[in-house]
This record gives structure tokens, sequence and C-alpha cells, in this order.
């Protein structure tokens, strides 16, 4: 026969007397472990102490009781003098075997209490408090608050708890309050590897799990905060404070790859992270990124797929006074960069500007200075060898310019075309440099033939004047006779135009005028030969190396940017 075991007594609420001293007993057996089931042979005896004493009544035998998921009913009665006032203890047996350890039955419970005084109604396996008709093991039905449980030690510094017991009195968790010193409110477990589940509509809905992690929509979270949801919006921060923040991300660590903020999305066509600000008007940030590291970035976009026409970071301004891409560099000192791109392809582009309307005077990349010294564009190919190109324009117009300057156009090295060589247009370039001077100089050159009197006109454009003076000529008679043939300019230049005179008739002559360049622009800005250098550029070379000087010394020298390329781990 298995042994049987009483696990728990239900106390003076089940111990209901009426005049004949009778009243109804609940147990609950288990048998190996579990619940019992079935029939049993129960026998009860009443005594004076825990153990030992003496019987008071005699023995109640009832066999054949009817055990259901652990839980009978039987009713008692020892006799009408077994209840004095004095303590009793009720000892059972279960088919021959005692349980140990007696239940005492207090005085005052059993000699206060009947089958309905004071609300309280056992009907059966259940109990009613404030009801005679329980559904339940514990039924009550009363006005608010249904329940109030104080603690009554005499010190006001506590509060009254609900505590989980095993069958052995180890406290498994609680539910109640803290103290004064810390008046929080718990609910516990201290199980080993237990979780706290809360859950509505027989689903769990919120899990807070042994190892910390809370979890919403998951009973495995992975994090300290894990929300799921099949929802469009998974964890919504939302403030209405004039100075508040939705979300707020941040972590503590002084070292390490962190992040205060991880968006990520699985989706081809997904964002991990999208800001908004829906206000029509004010200073205001759809994001806003801020780094306090001397080696630090405030907003770091990364695309690390290796295929596709990928993006770090875009940005977009729909106003008709926006800016697609702003950056502001705010110290005054040091080499900074407002907008920095860089590509690590062999056909990459370090920045890339487009302007893609069909009309307008449209910028594709805009640069601007406002130093006495700054430069607007500037680019730099660094290695020493190759054919490298600072600044690259291409322009397809008819009318356009690869590259044109408003204003002085200068260069420190040799200036000239390059083009397809003619005879080995494959292998090879074709290179024609320009020709140099010490002033601006027009040139106007053509051929000419005299008429019957040795004589013509030549005819200038009708601007000339305007853009030229110092005129200087230059003839060359163009004759394959064995005479020599004499070429004068008979009248110089008025009127835009200038008369040759040659020593016989008919003679072709080929003439050209060259002036130094006069239009508005020169006038106002002069063509200077030698200039000093800027206070900002004195000590320094445009090609320190030609002297023997270290690269530092160069007039455009900045220390070449560091950058983080690396994909976040």
């Amino acid at each position: 026969m298995n042994k049987l075991l009483l696990l728990t007594w239900l106390g003076f609420l089940l111990v209901c007397l009426g005049q004949a001293q009778s009243f109804t007993y609940q147990g609950y057996l288990r048998e190996g472990g579990v619940p019992a089931n079935g029939a049993f042979n129960l026998t009860f005896k009443l005594f004076d102490t825990e153990t030992g004493g003496t019987q008071v009544g005699g023995t109640i035998t009832l066999d054949g009781t009817g055990v259901a998921n652990g839980l009978f009913t039987v009713d008692l009665n020892f006799g009408a003098t077994a209840f004095t006032g004095a303590d009793r203890w009720l000892e059972m047996a279960v088919n021959g075997t005692t349980l140990t350890p007696r239940m005492k039955i207090t005085a005052a419970p059993y000699a206060s209490f009947s089958q309905n005084t004071r609300g309280i109604k056992v009907d059966g396996e259940n109990i009613g408090i404030g009801t005679t008709t329980p559904t339940s093991a514990l039924h009550i039905a009363a006005p608010i608050p249904i329940l109030t449980i104080q603690d009554s030690d005499g010190s006001a510094d506590q509060a009254g708890y609900i505590s989980f017991q095993n069958n052995t009195g180890t406290e498994r968790g609680y539910i109640g309050y803290g103290s004064t010193t810390t008046p929080h409110a718990y609910f516990f477990n201290n199980r080993t590897g237990g979780n706290i589940i809360l859950g509505t509509a027989g689903i769990e809905r919120l899990i807070v799990a042994s190892n910390g992690n809370v979890g919403i929509g998951t009973s495995a979270p992975s994090f300290r905060l894990d929300v799921r949801t099949t929802g469009i919006i998974a964890v919504s921060g939302r403030t209405t404070s004039a100075a508040g923040t939705g979300v707020f991300g941040q972590v503590d660590a002084p070292t390490g790859t962190t992040f205060g903020v991880w968006g990520e999305s699985n989706s081809n066509s997904g964002r991990g992270v999208i800001g908004l600000a829906t206000s029509g008007s004010g200073n205001t940030f759809g994001v806003r990124g801020e780094s306090g590291s001397t080696a630090g970035m405030g907003v770091f976009g990364l695309a690390y797929a290796l295929s596709g026409s990928t993006r770090g970071g875009f940005f977009r301004s729909d106003s008709s006074a926006g800016v697609g891409v702003h950056g502001f560099v705010s110290s005054i000192t040091g080499s900074t960069i407002g907008v920095q791109g860089i590509s690590s392809s062999p056909s990459g582009r370090g920045v890339y500007g487009e302007a893609s309307s069909g009309s307008g005077a449209t910028f594709g990349v805009y640069g601007f200075a406002r130093s006495t010294g700054g430069a607007g564009v500037y680019g730099q190919v660094l290695p020493t060898t190759g054919f490298g190109v600072g600044v690259w324009g291409v322009c397809t117009a008819t009318q356009g310019w690869g590259v044109y300057s408003d204003g002085r156009l200068g260069a420190s090295g040799t200036k000239s075309f390059r083009i397809d060589h003619p005879l080995d247009p494959e292998n090879k370039y074709l290179l024609h440099y320009c020709t140099e001077g010490p002033e601006p100089q027009n040139v106007y050159n053509g051929t000419v033939i005299t008429d019957q009197s040795g004589e013509a006109w030549v005819e200038l454009p009708d601007y000339f004047a305007e853009i030229n003076r110092d005129f200087r000529y230059q003839l060359t008679v163009l004759d394959e006779s064995e005479e020599f043939v004499l070429a004068k300019v008979a009248k110089k230049i008025v009127g835009n135009r200038f008369q040759i005179r040659t020593s016989r008739p008919h003679v072709e002559v080929c003439w050209e005028v060259k002036a130094v360049r006069n239009d508005l622009f020169v006038r106002r800005h002069g063509a200077p030969v030698e200039t000093d250098k800027p206070e900002h550029e004195r000590g320094k070379y445009q090609h320190p190396e030609l002297y023997d000087q270290p690269k530092e010394k160069g007039r455009n020298y900045r220390p070449e940017p560091t950058h983080e390329n690396d994909k976040p781990q």
C-alpha cells in the first residue's frame, strides 16, 4: 500500500459547530506525490495534547470515503462533552496509517462558529463567505474592500503580505508591500528558474523571466525588454512636454562599440530607424545625433550589403528652399570637415552630387568658402604617381563648360589640352601646352590678298577696341616667285580695322595682331605679375618638394582625415 500524506489542514474555517457538537472537516490527500483518487478507509481520534495525551471521545471510522483530486469532506461528532473550551488536536489515519502531525482545533473558533454563523457557509467542498451558495473552493461576496491583509505585529513600519510556501514551509514567492524605508509593492517569485507571467484571454501577454529579461508578446525574451508583435508598431514613445523626448536611449559604458539606440529592419523595403518631425515650422529635427568623443560620430550610417544600389545615409528635403544634406563644424580651429565622403571601391565616388532638374541654374556640387584664403571646392589626389585628377568636370552640351572659372583661372603647373593621339588613339595621348606671358593678351590672325594697287583692309571684330589696348602687328608674305616682296602696315587700327600694303599687287599676306586684354574685368581687377603671399601662406610652398621641403610646408597641406569604415558588431 502506498503511503498517504496529509498535506494541508484548512483550519477553523472548516470547523462549524452546531448544538450536537458536530462539525465538517475537509482534507487533502496525496498518494505517491500526486492528488489521490478513489475510496479510502479513514479513522479520526480527538486528543487533548499535540502528541501523546488522552483521547477525548470515541473513535470515528469512515470506510470507503470517496476522494476526488485529493479532496474529501466528512462530518465528525465526538460527543456533546468533547469540546469544553480547551484546545483539542485531531488525529487521522488512512487505510490504517496514522498521519502526523495532529491538527490543532483552538477553543475560540469552535466555540463561536456554527455552520451559517457570521456569513460563513460550508457547502460540500466549497466554502462561502458572505454567500450561502459558494461556487468555488473559497467564494467571497462582500462590498469593497473584499479582502484585507493586515500585519498585526504592532509595528507601523510593516505591511501584510501573502506568502506562497511548499510542503516544508519554504517560501517560494510572495505578494505584498515593503516597509516605510522601502515602500515598494512586491510580486516576488523565489523559485530557481521561475518566471512571473501576466496574461489575458487565456494568452500569456507579459513575462518577467528569471534572468531579469522582460518580454511582451514572447515567452522567451532575449533582451532586458523584448517586444514582439504582428501589429504596425511594436514600441511607441510619446510625450506632450515642450522639452520632452519620445524615446531616449543611453549607454553609460566609457569604452566599447556601444549604441544608444539600435534600429534594425529585415524587410526588403524597411527602415532600421525612421525619425519624423511633423511641425510645419520651427528648428525641428527628424533625427539628431550627437557625440562627445574626440573621435566620435554624431550620426553613422552603414549599408554593408556587398551588392546593389545601397546608401549609407539618405537625406531628402521637399522644401523649395531646402537642403538635402547640411554639414556644419562649429569649431573655429583645426582641420575640420563640414561634409566628408569616402569610397573604397576602385570605381567609387567619395562625394557624388546630382541636380536632376532638366532646367534652371542648378549645381551638382556647390562649394562656398567665406575665408579670405578659402577654396569653394578643393580636390586632391594623394598618390604621387598615376593619372589622378584633383577636380574633374564634364559637360556634353555644345555651349557648356567642363570647367568654368568665374574669375581668374590659375595653375602652378603647365596648362595644356589633351586628346587621343590621332596616330595611335588607343595607346597614346597628345598634349599641347599654353603659351605664358607676364600680361594677359588677345591674339587675332588671318590671311588677306592685296588688290591691283597692292592694298588690303583687314576687318577686326566690332568689339575689338572695347576689350584691347597696346596693339602689336606681324605680317608674313606668302609668295613663290623669285622676286622679293615687301609688306607693311600702311594704316594702324582705327574703327576696328587696319590697312596692309605690299610692294606688288595680288600678294597673299598672313597677318597677326596681339593686344593687351583691356575688358572691364581687367580694368577693375588688374593683372599683376608679381604679388606678395598672403599672411597665412607665408613660409609655405605650392610645391614644397621642388625646394626639398617637407609636405607639411605645402600651401594646401591638410592632414589626411581618418574614418571608421567597419560594420558595427
